[in-house]
């Protein structure tokens, strides 16, 4: 009840510098889809803005300078330094530098994550290749002193194979989706978002991008199902009293 009867629909009340308020009516509400980006961004007219803030009209907070000669713009930045000491002069390259180092930080995150996750699954996949178990192999050696025959068992092995790959990966999509979407992504959100305790609350937007799905998934359930055909080919053409023993 207390949120609902506080709650602006139709506009907001901004607090001045001397105590006043400021009704200003609210135009429009960004999309949901683009809550990342605006959850914390108000569009004003820049007279409403002044009024608000009190700023009169031959100040600012911001200072745009646009130079001719690109080559000349430390010099200018270091006169602008000088003259006023207490103003932050930041160029286009400086912005760059600063987003590029953040999104090095991020990605770089994503990548370690990203070598662990590969390098876990090769280590399946090597363990898989180097030779089968003692159990396969006398399952292998039963099979064919049944009558089966090689074909028999590489058919088995590779529905088996694509059974466990393909479920593992379902199973995999789901629990990511389950931690994005539904968990809203702890810890993973705060390297984006940020650790500021005033930030607004937000929700993902739902993406599901089918090329990544299905590169992901040629590039990791066909090798695993060769990973466990091969050494059953190799196990499946010796003799079955060789394999049994």
């Amino acid at each position: 009840e207390i949120l609902t009867k506080n709650y602006y629909k139709d506009y907001f009340n901004f607090v001045k510098p001397n105590g006043d308020f400021k009704r200003v009516f609210i135009g429009g509400v960004f999309k949901g889809e683009n809550e990342l980006e605006s959850n914390d961004i108000i569009f004003l007219d820049e007279s409403v803005a002044r009024e608000i803030f009190g700023i009169d009209e031959n100040k600012a907070t911001d200072l745009v300078v646009n130079v001719a000669n690109p080559l000349e713009i430390p010099t200018v930045a270091s006169k602008i330094r000088l003259l006023y000491p207490d103003t932050r002069v930041i160029t286009k390259e400086d912005l760059k530098v600063s987003y590029q180092n953040i999104f090095d930080y991020k990605s770089g995150i994503f990548l370690a994550l990203f070598i662990v996750s590969v390098f876990t699954f090769f280590i399946i996949v090597y363990d898989k290749t180097s030779g089968l178990t003692s159990e396969e192999k006398r399952e292998i050696g039963i099979l064919k002193a049944l009558g089966w025959r090689i074909e028999d068992i590489l058919t088995e092995k590779f529905y088996e194979a694509f059974i466990i790959a393909a479920v593992s990966f379902v199973i995999g999509l789901a629990l990511a989706l389950f931690y994005v979407y539904f968990l809203n992504a702890p810890l993973l959100r705060d390297i984006f978002t940020g650790y500021s305790v005033l930030k607004p609350s937000f929700r993902l937007p739902f993406v599901f991008d089918f090329q990544a799905l299905f590169l992901i998934f040629f590039t990791t359930v066909p090798i695993y199902i060769a990973a466990c055909v091969i050494p059953s080919w190799r196990a499946a053409t010796l003799e079955a009293d060789e394999v049994i023993r």
